[in-house]
């Protein structure tokens, strides 16, 4: 069996951007494995990153 995943969305939030990406990165780590366990892929080369700050 094959599939591909579509429309999914990771959401972060801490005290610095370090920690967001030490999170995102955990969360990503996640979807990839469940991706292989599941026979399914991503297309890292869609993949968009938006960063707010309330700075």
């Amino acid at each position: 069996a094959f599939g591909f995943v579509d429309d999914t969305n990771l959401v972060s939030w801490g005290n610095s951007a370090a920690e967001n990406c030490q999170r995102l990165t955990a969360a990503h780590d996640r979807c990839i494995a469940w991706a292989k366990r599941h026979g399914a892929t991503f297309a890292p080369e869609k993949y968009q990153l938006m960063h707010f700050t309330r700075k």
